[in-house]
């Protein structure tokens, strides 16, 4: 037997492996009970002081790779600029993978480096007044085998921006904004959408906490050994 994190991963097990169906059971992650929204607005005000960070800002958390798309983010951020020039800073939360010069000076070329900040890697205990200090959480992966980040920023009541690939669009659905990951203008179409449509926003908060909400350890751990004592059976 196999377990796979979503449904996604599963269809590719199938298809890339070719192995049958039955022997595949999907089991989703959970988020961490300390992902929730920080309402202590000194604890969030010493975790922006300490790593360098704005009052508000568009959030992405993830290693600087290719398949997490960084660079198209960088360009569709910057016509969030032109169109919005009160737009929240962007945020980039994250290791240096191989992408990380390219990314960089992406932002230079294109005059963002006022608006853009590097924060490097952040600890686990600070990420969630990180999240919760966002204006906006965006994720526009080109690969995800599940996306935890994305839930991450529900259960932080962040609003999500995602690409509509893999796994995102399974874990996100309708409790976010998707959008095509490969063409920047619709990533920031989408990130203009969910900075400027309170009603949308108010949505994409409430079904994205109800979401986090049901996605928990417990239950990961109760449908894993739920396929341990299925096949001991």
């Amino acid at each position: 037997r196999i377990i796979a994190i979503s449904q996604s991963t599963r269809d590719d097990l199938i298809e890339i492996f070719g192995l049958p169906p039955e022997r595949i059971t999907v089991t989703y992650l959970g988020v961490e009970p300390s992902f929730r929204r920080v309402e202590d607005q000194q604890r969030c005000a010493e975790v922006r002081a300490r790593h360098r960070l704005p009052d508000r800002y568009v959030l992405f958390v993830g290693t600087i790779e290719p398949r997490k798309n960084v660079e198209r983010l960088v360009e569709a951020y910057a016509t969030v600029r032109r169109e919005r020039p009160d737009a929240p800073p962007l945020v980039i939360v994250g290791g240096r993978g191989k992408d990380a010069d390219r990314v960089e000076c992406a932002v230079a070329s294109m005059g963002l480096s006022q608006s853009v900040v590097f924060a490097g890697y952040i600890e686990r205990d600070d990420l969630p007044a990180i999240y919760s200090a966002a204006r906006l959480f965006v994720l526009p992966s080109l690969y995800e085998g599940f996306g935890l980040p994305a839930l991450e920023a529900m259960a932080c009541q962040v609003p999500v921006v995602a690409g509509d690939t893999t796994s995102l669009r399974e874990i996100v659905a309708d409790c976010g904004v998707l959008v095509d990951p490969m063409r920047p203008s619709k990533i920031a179409e989408g990130i203009v959408r969910a900075l400027a449509d309170e009603g949308l926003r108010a949505h994409c908060i409430e079904r994205g906490l109800e979401l986090a909400r049901q996605m928990t350890w417990e239950r990961c751990a109760r449908q894993t050994l739920a396929v341990y004592e299925d096949v001991v059976a």
